[in-house]
């Protein structure tokens, strides 16, 4: 039954594979197969109501390895979407989510964040660069180091703040900090950082400490909900990396939120990844990887924005610098595998091996994509008129 339930779901295949089953039987779906499936042992499958969820659990488990290119893999997955998509769907639970809001509380965002960022900041340290960024480098030129992108990437958005001495900025999800760091002291505001990881809390806390900039940053282990106009109001607002987390029902929600704490005439620069299609859902990555997580499309912010008085200013796609970034990430990865094993185990060891790998090829192929969005509350007539200041060291 296994095998023949593997056997009718690689026919539907609208690309070639090769598969070499557990008993040595091998079979050719398709002629000049790139990719060849190879099963160490036979799998527990009971049905692929999931295939995407179930094959990528089998992966992960040592059940199969995989022989190809990732990015040929990552090619056969997108041409084959929709025979990957879950083939039943419980319309009951979905119209409950819905009904009911689930997913709204701060204990359940709390849950899914420190599931995530806080596996520990030496696992972190293994694979990013010093600054501990974990977001899209930019690259300018195609010798630089991954340390040296991540650099650009945080005077790049800087920049596109246009931030001014004395100025109250707020990064909402600040991840281990190094941003609120570079605004505080080269453009001399006062920086204040949100975070949900309680690893990145601690990591600012000491960092603000050891660099004397207590008067300069401040970081809280809060939610962008508990905000209040009553108690701050921002020049600026940043977001990298975080809308991703907030999931579809929220987006509203956290424009309204950052609408109501910024300045009239304000800054807001939302960094986030982006996808080609509106309720897309990846059941593997939001069970292991980003639980909670939503992947907007560009088309879904801009739609949303006008309702809270937000202006665009400017969109730029950073798509291929995030294929690059994870390039390196992988590269710094696979440096430290014994020692990743050692402490987490081999099959969280594979879960991110192909976490890392997948994503590099799924950004350079264009399966997604990532966008810095400038946006105004209200109209902004001191804004500079041309780009060209971004690019002037």
């Amino acid at each position: 039954m296994k095998k023949e339930l593997l056997d009718v779901f690689f026919k539907k295949m609208q690309d070639s594979v090769k598969v070499v089953y557990w008993d040595g039987e091998k079979r050719s779906y398709n002629d000049n197969s790139k990719i060849v499936i190879r099963f160490l042992k036979e799998p527990p499958l009971t049905s692929l109501e999931d295939p995407l969820l179930t094959l990528g659990d089998l992966f992960i488990e040592e059940y199969f390895d995989i022989d190809g290119n990732i990015e040929d893999l990552m090619d056969l997955i997108e041409k084959n979407k929709d025979l990957f998509r879950p083939q039943k769907k419980n319309v009951f639970m979905t119209t409950l989510e819905t009904t009911l809001g689930v997913g709204k509380s701060k204990s359940k965002d709390l849950k899914n964040i420190q599931s995530h960022y806080d596996l520990g900041n030496d696992f972190f340290s293994l694979w990013l660069d010093s600054s501990m960024c974990y977001s899209c480098a930019y690259f300018k030129t195609p010798t630089d180091s991954l340390a040296q992108a991540q650099k650009n990437k945080i005077s790049h958005s800087l920049k596109k703040l246009n931030l001014q001495k004395g100025e109250n900025l707020l990064d909402i999800g600040c991840g281990w900090g190094e941003l609120l760091f570079e605004a505080a002291t080269k453009y001399e505001v006062h920086a204040t950082g949100i975070t949900l990881s309680q690893e990145q809390f601690d990591h600012i806390k000491e960092q603000i400490k050891l660099r004397d900039l207590g008067d300069k940053v401040e970081v809280r282990l809060e939610s962008y909900e508990e905000l209040s106009p009553k108690k701050n109001l921002f020049d600026k607002i940043v977001s990298i990396g975080m809308f991703e987390h907030v999931g579809r029902k929220r987006m509203p929600e956290f424009m309204k939120k950052a609408s109501s704490i910024l300045k009239s005439s304000g800054i807001l620069m939302l960094h986030t990844i982006t996808g080609l299609e509106e309720g897309g859902h990846h059941s593997w990555m939001e069970k292991h990887i980003f639980p909670g997580g939503y992947v907007p499309t560009v088309r879904e912010i801009v739609n949303i924005i006008p309702d809270y008085d937000f202006r665009i200013v400017n969109i730029e796609s950073l798509r291929r610098h995030y294929a690059r970034t994870l390039k390196y990430w992988s590269k710094n990865f696979d440096a430290h595998r014994d020692e990743i094993e050692k402490k987490f185990g081999r099959t969280f060891l594979r879960m991110w091996d192909i976490y890392l790998k997948g994503c590099a090829a799924s950004f350079k192929l264009g399966f997604v994509d990532v966008h810095q969005f400038i946006l105004s509350l209200g109209i902004n007539n001191e804004y500079p008129e041309t780009f060209e200041f971004l690019y002037k060291d």
